[in-house]
């Protein structure tokens, strides 16, 4: 099992999104493109504190003569920096290293327990997992250890239960730390509570158990999907079905593949075509496409030859197959691809934005990316140009500003195009409540949202 460790986190990432993060996962088609790379660098943090301001909603992590503390959001110091490393709050804590042991702030500022632990975890459902010597165990919000650490893994607790490792087998305890549902999985063999059921592997077969431990789901099937919208394609001989959520076969295994529910319908495979049925196993396409997707806003994508339309959820073609791709509709528009270039249409098949680009992105609160030449650029729900493509990497818009990028450098931009603080940083992140946190010279510092420094950056 991947037992997750938390240490200290200074990361690139890239951000992808298409067709709603939805490629045509029937037929193995991924589609990807990278837009940039941007440093993202969390520490948030506290410790006692004396005759300091109260903890406002929102704290920002600044990083001051190598020790780290908060500002708030018009720049002031609320907890001053003294700390190794932190990170962010969550569930009204916060994990901060002292030493080399971390521990749990409060909003005030407040060590709820002394630094004694290693790879801790966020709080969840008023409990957290802590190391201590290699083991395992769990603190309350009072800091006290009410589950001593004696486990070799350990996850968060989720709906009552905590997934943990012991004498080699996968198990799950109680609050209490009883075991509920005695160790006897291997492997990667279990995995968390969801909605009621779990996941588990016995001798390479799965299956999946109830809170009580009782398998709901017995482990002789050679494969089996998570549950969507309430059922599960699983895999008897060499057809998939469907079972509910009390392990009963509800539409009887008679295809060669089978996914997930989507807005109550789902794919499946006869031969080599795809249709669509719904919850009742009843035809709601027969088996005639080469590729099809998942609905979405109550269309789905589905291929004929080398043709891409859209069938609704009666199986009615409603945008007849024309175009070289074709991806999921987001927001009333989807992305459609004729010869090289891509465009838009509505969910009538009206024309948007003519296909001219040589890339396009899904729409996000009513904006969406373009790329001509290798720049990018954004264009509204009528399809009219609001900033024309000029940056070498460009993000989707959050608090109203997206992060952009010129040459090596970055900047923002607002709702309507234009360019709010010019791009000036080695690296930023995107605005939240106001602020957002940019690197210049290897410091970084935060901007509110007229470019302006409300903490200068330092390190």
């Amino acid at each position: 099992m991947f037992w997750l460790k938390y240490g200290k986190e200074n990361q690139k990432f890239e951000r992808v999104r298409t067709c709603c993060s939805r490629g045509f996962l029937m037929t193995g088609l991924v589609l990807v493109t990278a837009v940039f790379f941007c440093s993202v660098f969390y520490a948030y943090g506290a410790t006692r504190q004396q005759g300091i301001k109260q903890a406002p909603t929102r704290l920002f992590p600044i990083l001051q003569n190598g020790k780290y503390g908060y500002i708030n959001k018009m720049g002031d110091i609320v907890i001053n920096p003294q700390f190794r490393y932190a990170l962010g709050y969550k569930n009204g804590f916060a994990r901060v290293e002292v030493g080399n042991k971390y521990t749990y702030i409060d909003k005030s500022g407040r060590m709820i327990a002394k630094p004694q632990f290693s790879y801790p975890l966020d709080f969840s459902e008023g409990l957290a997992r802590v190391e201590i010597n290699g083991k395992y165990g769990y603190v309350n919000e009072e800091g006290k250890i009410v589950i001593r650490p004696r486990f070799e893994g350990a996850l968060s607790f989720n709906e009552g239960l905590a997934l943990v490792e012991y004498g080699g087998k996968n198990g799950y305890i109680d609050k209490t730390g009883k075991f509920v549902i005695k160790p006897q999985f291997g492997g990667d063999g279990a995995e968390n509570f969801k909605n009621g059921l779990a996941f588990v592997e016995v001798d390479h077969k799965f299956g999946y158990i109830d809170r009580t431990g009782k398998m709901v789901v017995k482990p002789q099937l050679k494969g089996v999907l998570d549950f969507e919208e309430g059922l599960a394609a699983i895999k008897t001989g060499n057809k998939y079905g469907y079972i509910n959520k009390r392990g009963k076969m509800v539409i009887k295994p008679q295809f060669d593949y089978a996914y997930p529910f989507r807005e109550g319908i789902a794919g499946v495979k006869v031969g080599n075509k795809y249709g669509y049925i719904n919850k009742d196993g009843n035809i709601i396409s027969k088996a005639q496409f080469d590729s099809v997707d998942y609905f979405h806003e109550g269309l789905a994508v589905v291929s004929i030859g080398n043709r891409y339309g859209y069938i609704d959820k009666h199986g009615r073609m409603v945008i007849k197959p024309q175009f070289d791709y074709a991806c999921a509709f987001c927001e009333g528009r989807a992305v459609v691809k004729a010869g090289n270039k891509y465009g838009y249409i509505d969910k009538h098949g009206n024309t948007i934005a003519k296909p001219r680009f040589d890339y396009a992105l899904d729409f996000k609160d009513d904006l969406a990316r373009v790329k001509n030449d290798g720049k990018y650029g954004y264009i509204n729900r009528d399809g009219k140009v609001i900033a024309r493509p000029q940056f070498d990497g460009a993000l989707d818009f959050k608090d109203g500003r997206a992060l952009v990028m010129t040459g090596n450098k970055f900047g923002y931009i607002d709702e309507t195009g234009k360019i709010i603080v010019q791009p000036r940083f080695d690296s930023a992140e995107d605005f939240k409540e106001g602020l957002a946190r940019v690197e210049t010279g290897n410091k970084w510092g935060y901007i509110d949202k007229t470019g302006k420094f409300v903490w200068d950056p330092s390190n």
